[in-house]
């Protein structure tokens, strides 16, 4: 449980320094606005509660299927593939730019904790 609080506070660190990154910012609005509209989506054609609406959505942009959650209309298979085909992109971009914060704060601490040893 520790290790899940050491890593929730890693990300939220990101996450703050993100803040600061234009990107950052645009792809997680883009992300934001995706997932509340397939969430949408999903609870007026498909029915499902809201829970399981923004379950499927994030699942399905993060390529971590649900198998208890498949649309049934015909609509919603087609709005589920168009979906997934820019969803996908958006997360795994904005996971990217995650990484490349990461990198570079530890690149920035490494610098000012041990700057005379070059």
């Amino acid at each position: 449980m520790l290790s899940f609080f050491l890593t929730l506070s890693r990300l939220l660190k990101v996450v703050f320094h993100g803040m600061q990154d234009r990107v950052f910012l645009a792809l997680s609005f883009l992300y934001a606005i995706i997932l509340l509209s397939a969430t949408l989506f999903y609870h007026g054609v498909e029915k499902w509660s809201w829970l399981d609406s923004l379950l499927f959505a994030i699942s399905t942009s993060a390529t971590v299927f649900i198998t208890g959650l498949i649309p049934q209309t015909s609509m919603g298979k087609v709005f589920t593939i168009l979906y997934l085909l820019v969803s996908v992109g958006i997360f795994f971009l904005l996971v990217a730019k995650i990484a490349h914060i990461m990198l570079n704060a530890n690149r920035r601490y490494k610098n000012i904790k041990q700057p005379d040893q070059e």
